[in-house]
């Protein structure tokens, strides 16, 4: 929520670009395009918020609060593009967990079958 943030990450967008230019995947280069687009949204509305602005850059403590109150409603299109990630990264977190349970429980009852093989034998 930086009053700078286009121009801050101008360089990053343009890393970015040159990057995705040299990824072989197209899953990399894809989420990579994503975030390059993000990052361009985010721009655009910190650019659409920073034009209503009626103060100069030299009132440092008018641009602390640049945004201030937008910082709680989460609406800016960056931090919705991160709580999306979050919840999609916590999902397939979740759903590796539960497959390695899984997994883990087959094998368990299928060494309890096996050792219950051997028993019979002896």
């Amino acid at each position: 929520y930086s009053i700078a943030f286009p121009e801050l990450t101008f360089p990053v967008v343009t890393f970015l670009k040159n990057f995705k230019k040299q990824i072989k995947s197209s899953m990399h280069s894809n989420e990579i395009a994503q975030l390059i687009q993000q990052l361009n949204s985010n721009s655009n509305y910190i650019i659409q918020h920073r034009n209503n602005v009626e103060y100069s850059p030299k009132e440092i403590e008018k641009l602390d609060l640049f945004l201030n109150d937008k910082q709680n409603t989460k609406e800016s299109p960056l931090r919705k593009y991160y709580l999306k990630q979050l919840s999609i990264r916590t999902l397939n977190k979740q759903d590796d967990t539960l497959a390695f349970k899984e997994a883990t429980n087959n094998e368990n009852e299928e060494e309890e079958y096996s050792d219950d093989e051997y028993s019979d034998d002896e």
